[in-house]
């Protein structure tokens, strides 16, 4: 049936009935902010089609549904941080201060000589002007579907994205303090990381606090050098807190916050075999 994009798979979500699909083969592009692998896929699907049941022939679980949902709502959030625009800075008193070489000639501070009785309807001119652009923006916002003042997010693109903030909260992979920077601290996350491979009967796990941004090959880097196992002979799983089996840390590139690392999560250590 050739399934080309992820319009076509929003579309699916419409129907209630639809409960079991088989995407396999389809040439399905990546999905936003990851990769093109088949897990990516798998759980780009699950996470887009609400009531779907089985994907190519193997059940869809809770806690699958839960861990790609969630992947999923931070993958969008933080791609629209990423690709929102900068907003315009200007002085408190919402006028553009004009810069001239007649400014510097007069020897004045720039601020134009303006009578006490114009200078209040041009203030209310201003404060209304900016009350219009204001309410425009927001009327703006929520037709596209923003649901927090730093994200504007199309649900044209993203049908869901409403509904997964409702039941999830505004997840994301890097955290954002009030002034709309990273805050490190936000994103920082309580570890254990426990080695199961045969050599490493005699040590013990260890807890760390790592950034939700660390990319699951750094992590391997880390494990290396505190586990004296070789990066490229880890096989890496991560345990939630409250979660029923591993889940497999199968994206190198990705980060942990992505994958679904978690609060108190457990990441198991363990050597491929040969």
């Amino acid at each position: 049936n050739q399934i080309a994009d992820w319009g076509s798979v929003d579309a699916i979500h419409r129907f209630p009935a639809m409960g079991e699909i088989r995407v396999t083969g389809n040439p399905l592009p990546s999905p936003i902010g990851g990769s093109g692998g088949p897990a990516m896929v798998r759980l780009e699907c699950v996470a887009r089609i609400a009531r779907l049941l089985a994907l190519n022939g193997s059940p869809v679980t809770p806690p699958e549904r839960r861990d790609a949902e969630i992947r999923y709502l931070r993958r969008v959030i933080t791609h629209a941080r990423q690709n929102a625009a900068p907003a315009q800075s200007t002085p408190s008193d919402g006028q553009v201060k004009p810069e001239s070489k007649s400014d510097e000639a007069s020897g004045s501070d720039g601020v134009a000589d303006v009578a006490t009785s114009t200078s209040a309807p041009t203030t209310a001119a201003t404060s209304a002007a900016t009350s219009a652009a204001t309410a425009a923006a927001t009327s703006a916002a929520e037709v596209s579907g923003a649901a927090t003042p730093d994200v504007n997010v199309d649900i044209n693109l993203h049908p869901r994205f409403q509904d997964l903030v409702a039941t999830y909260g505004m997840l994301a992979s890097g955290g954002v303090g009030e002034d709309g920077q990273s805050n490190m601290a936000q994103d920082m996350i309580n570890l254990c990381l426990k080695p199961v491979f045969a050599a490493a009967w005699d040590k013990p796990p260890q807890v760390k606090k790592l950034p939700g941004s660390l990319t699951v090959g750094k992590l391997k880097l880390l494990l290396e050098r505190m586990f004296k196992i070789p990066a490229a002979k880890q096989s890496l799983f991560v345990k939630a807190a409250e979660g029923p089996v591993p889940e497999a840390l199968t994206e190198d590139n990705e980060s942990l916050a992505y994958m679904g690392v978690g609060e108190g999560s457990t990441i198991l250590v363990d050597e491929l075999e040969d």
